[in-house]
């Protein structure tokens, strides 16, 4: 009686374990999904965005950050006035032509960025799950063409599994036995 029970206890905690790994997957692809629009969205828009690389200074009227224009690559200083992003953060912009701003050391080539310039604000980390999405893709579709032409069972008997192509070329040469005979 103890095994059964014990029995039944491991077999509950493995349910509820499965039914949780479950739920975990479910409600995360919603989110990445989410997000996936929400970066298309805003490089579709052709708007120049600005990711925060790094945020130096903050103070009550905003933030001295590094920012790097995802378009071509570009890293400036910049002056969030009235921002204060986190790291990673992608700044979407109204307008190609933003004020320089030589408030910090007499630089004049400073960004300043204020929040109406700003059409919206996408969270960190938001590239990598739209990489991570086009990689899965790249994956289907890479499986899906390896699985083309090829019969449903490849059993291999003794040497690897030959391509329809080589089997094809395989099946125009003569036999062995000929090339022996032409060679003599």
């Amino acid at each position: 009686m103890p095994v059964l029970v014990a029995g039944f206890v491991v077999g509950l905690l493995l349910a509820a374990g499965v039914a949780a790994f479950w739920i975990h997957l479910s409600t995360r692809e919603p989110d990445d999904a989410a997000l996936i629009e929400q970066w298309e969205d805003a490089t579709a828009s052709g708007r120049p965005i600005a990711e925060v690389i790094e945020v130096a200074a903050r103070d009550a009227q905003g933030s001295q950050a590094w920012v790097r224009w995802v378009s071509d690559g570009l890293e400036e200083d910049a002056w969030l006035d009235g921002l204060w992003p986190v790291p990673g953060t992608m700044l979407v912009l109204a307008d190609h032509d933003l004020a320089t701003y030589g408030g910090l050391g007499g630089r004049t080539d400073v960004v300043l960025i204020c929040p109406v310039d700003v059409v919206d604000i996408l969270p960190p980390g938001i590239r990598l799950v739209h990489e991570r999405h086009l990689n899965r893709q790249a994956a289907r579709a890479l499986n899906r063409a390896g699985r083309a032409g090829r019969p449903a069972n490849r059993a291999v008997r003794g040497r690897h599994a030959e391509s329809p192509a080589a089997r094809t070329r395989r099946a125009e040469l003569p036999p062995v036995k000929a090339w022996r005979a032409q060679a003599r």
